[in-house]
């Protein structure tokens, strides 16, 4: 942003003052400029695709060399550091951005807040990723072995006729918003469940097996 005059935000591009359409939020993106440290060796996360470097979005490099401005890649490509870049430090990404990325280690932090994000799917991305060490953390154990097991794929044609079965009461929003405390909740949960966390546990025990086997880790 330039500067604003009232209800009108005015922004400037290569030496041009334009008024922003802000009845046309949808059509454009709305960044905050920041400045980061960047060493040789770091890791850095692409968050935007750059046409001129030749990098697509979510791409994950590992920074070679450093020549004043000029940033340059483990793959020879090169960002220019005086002008804004879409980046961000490599360190930790989500599930859906390490898709066809490998570490040796993986340590994945899954608390209650992100289990809307959470799916078959997205376990399966998540604990495929590293080759010899897998971690998880998660501040409810009993809700992630719940969520673990949705379908990640969207509604059949057929499904979507037929309608969606009433969802079940969810008994962590009745301990977030309610009166019932979290333990409280879980606890109801773990009661009428009892059976269905067995089969949860098979499944992650059968996930666990197929991953170590895969990797070269059975035992």
């Amino acid at each position: 942003m330039f500067r604003k005059e009232g209800e009108r935000i005015f922004v400037t591009r290569d030496g041009v003052e334009k008024v922003l359409p802000l009845q046309q939020w949808k059509t454009f993106n709305v960044y905050r400029r920041d400045t980061m440290p960047v060493a040789v060796g770091e890791h850095l996360l692409l968050t935007k695709n750059n046409r001129g470097a030749n990098l697509r979005n979510g791409e994950l490099r590992k920074v070679a060399a450093i020549d004043g401005d000029l940033i340059t890649l483990d793959n020879g490509r090169q960002l220019n550091s005086s002008r804004a870049l879409h980046v961000r430090q490599g360190y930790t990404v989500t599930s859906q951005t390490s898709q066809s990325h490998e570490s040796v280690k993986m340590f994945g932090f899954l608390p209650v807040s992100s289990t809307s994000q959470v799916n078959v799917v997205q376990m399966l991305v998540t604990l495929s990723r590293p080759t010899r060490e897998a971690r998880l953390y998660t501040d409810s154990r009993e809700v992630l072995l719940e969520v673990a097991l949705r379908p990640g794929q969207g509604m059949s044609a057929v499904e979507l006729i037929d309608g969606e079965p009433e969802p079940e009461v969810d008994l962590w929003q009745i301990g977030h918003n309610g009166g019932t405390t979290q333990k409280e909740a879980e606890l109801i949960r773990k009661v009428q469940r009892s059976s269905q966390m067995m089969e949860i546990e098979q499944f992650c025990e059968t996930v666990r097996k197929t991953a170590n086997r895969e990797t070269g880790m059975e035992r």
